[in-house]
């Protein structure tokens, strides 16, 4: 994996087709491979985009400024060869979805959560043709088998790019149906953001907001922008 601090060893980026229709980076003449030394195969805006990053970089490499690239090595280094795996986590954390569970109190969080979540999981309950259980407070609430069983073949649809936005997105804002409304741009990463953290906005609207907590906060804001951006390209 590049390390911060890496410096430059090549003088320019580029990309070029191959007889497959897909793309590969170059560094000079150098293909770029993934850190798992995978070809780094992708469609034209994605391998445009990733050369346009190595361009980027000045003396040194910073992998901190290179979010396509990321997701496309994280998506051919780790999600390719554990689909099944990351599918099935995937609707496991569907079960117990964050938009399910509500505050049993204040009222005004309640009814927020109750007005947003529920819009989100009123679309997605047309969009599969399945109902949700939701309950207030912290005991679990079982969902069908049904239900769980078409997020699941949701998933099984998505190629490993779309795959990883999913998987990466999920972990950011801890629920399945976010990350899932994301990619299909029901929100964008303004609203993901606020509706994955409505309780803690409202924590700060009451009590205000430390430093360390702000820094946290930027930082899954930028990747939730970045998951946005990759979603462009990708579709």
């Amino acid at each position: 994996m590049l390390k911060h601090g890496l410096k430059k060893f090549y003088k320019e980026a580029s990309f070029e087709e191959l007889p497959n229709s897909l793309y590969r980076v170059l560094l000079d003449s150098r293909e770029l491979k993934t850190p798992n030394k995978n070809a780094l195969n992708c469609s034209k805006k994605v391998a445009e985009a990733v050369a346009k990053e190595w361009n980027e970089q000045k003396e040194e490499i910073n992998p901190k400024l290179m979010p396509v690239t990321k997701l496309v090595n994280t998506a051919l280094d780790r999600v390719a060869s554990r689909r099944d795996e990351i599918i099935a986590e995937l609707s496991s954390h569907a079960e117990n979805d964050m938009l399910f569970y509500r505050v049993e109190e204040p009222e005004g969080l309640y009814q927020l959560q109750e007005e947003k979540w529920g819009e989100i999981l009123g679309w997605f309950e047309s969009k599969i043709g399945s109902k949700f259980m939701t309950t207030s407070g912290i005991l679990p609430v079982k969902q069908s088998k049904e239900a769980i069983k078409k997020i699941e073949a949701l998933c099984k649809e998505l190629d490993d790019l779309s795959l990883t936005l999913v998987y990466v997105a999920s972990a950011n804002m801890h629920s399945t149906i976010l990350a899932l409304a994301l990619y299909e741009n029901k929100i964008d990463e303004f609203e993901a953001f606020d509706l994955s953290r409505l309780e803690e906005n409202w924590q700060i609207a009451e009590w205000g907001e430390d430093w360390e907590a702000k820094d946290r906060r930027d930082i899954l804001k930028a990747e939730l922008a970045s998951l946005k951006q990759f979603n462009l390209l990708i579709k």
